[in-house]
């Protein structure tokens, strides 16, 4: 933690609160000009009302009518612009987008540079499809309702690992018979290892196996005839307690559950309180982290101190250069 990050990290906290206030402010004027806006037709329209009211009875209907429209029109303009929240529109998104992504490239990707002593990217668009990726790490089932946001990938220790968040909802029947099954939200990472197993290793904590066998289809993690279906033992009972591995052969087993590597899973485990899913296929250990949110959610309204940020985000990436170091 240098002081220079630090200096950064301040002046963006101030540039990003003064400018999200500024757009605060131009939206209450906005919706105080709309319904000035909108009461003064109104009135205008009654005022017009009245005035048919006195007019002899041989008035055209069509004009009564008119005037009746205007009325309604004019208090129906006024009540929205008072009680409807003005500015939820595109460029409301957009300006949000920009504030995230203005937010990324100028805190969060300075911290991990450091964090991780090596280059890190985060992008809105992936160059691959996270729908298969999840599919063929086979690392939880893919609903109806998937989503994938912040993509990234971080040079760490010679190797390049992939990141994102992910969020997968099952949604069953419809309209009073809805029922919606939270399946996965929270990170997924992609880490390259130095050799290749010979068959596909699975782990997964022991609460999400026992969730996958009381819920069936909507909880699996894919199906994959050469993953192997049945537990194997490790040589840590502690382990054990906590996890279930499943693989064919024992020696991709001891390569990727080192002592190391069993001692972090469990700490994270207790640490994070949520399900923790690796599948290793080929050279690359795909890790799945169900949180229930997405990564680096900081509210820099609330939250102005450099120094506190800057542990936030490096907690963020703690699960990630941990289970790194961990596997060869």
């Amino acid at each position: 933690m240098n002081n220079q990050l630090m200096n950064h990290i301040q002046t963006v906290l101030n540039e990003e609160y003064a400018q999200k206030q500024e757009y605060k402010k131009a939206r209450k004027k906005m919706r105080l000009a709309a319904s000035v806006f909108s009461l003064s037709f109104f009135a205008i329209f009654m005022t017009v009302r009245i005035i048919f009211n006195h007019l002899p009875d041989d008035i055209p209907m069509w004009v009564e009518i008119l005037g009746i429209i205007f009325c309604v029109f004019g208090g129906f303009g006024g009540l929205v612009a008072i009680f409807v929240r003005f500015g939820k529109n595109d460029k409301h998104t957009d300006f949000a987008n920009d504030l995230n992504t203005d937010f990324n490239n100028r805190i969060i990707i300075p911290v991990l540079k450091e964090y991780f002593n090596g280059d890190v990217m985060i992008t809105r668009k992936s160059d691959f499809n996270p729908n298969t990726f999840v599919t063929n790490a086979h690392l939880f089932t893919v609903g109806n309702i998937f989503t994938a946001d912040d993509f990234g990938f971080v040079n760490y220790k010679g190797r390049k690992i992939q990141f994102f968040d992910c969020n997968s909802v099952y949604e069953s029947d419809s309209g009073e018979n809805r029922t919606v099954h939270n399946i996965f939200r929270g990170q997924v990472y992609a880490i390259p290892l130095s050799k290749s197993v010979s068959h596909p290793v699975r782990i997964v904590n022991k609460e999400r196996r026992e969730m996958v066998q009381k819920a069936g289809h909507i909880y699996t993690y894919g199906i994959n005839s050469n993953i192997s279906k049945y537990s194997v033992q490790s040589d840590s009972p502690a382990f054990d307690k906590e996890f279930n591995c499943f693989c064919k052969n024992r020696e991709d087993m001891y390569y990727v559950l080192t002592p190391n590597m069993m001692e972090a899973l469990i700490a994270l485990k207790y640490q994070l309180r949520c399900d923790l899913m690796i599948t290793v296929i080929g050279n690359i250990a795909y890790i799945a982290i169900n949180t229930g949110r997405n990564a680096f959610e900081i509210d820099y309204e609330r939250e102005l101190d450099a120094r506190n940020i800057y542990i936030k985000i490096c907690n963020e990436a703690y699960p990630l250069r941990l289970v790194a170091d961990c596997l060869k």
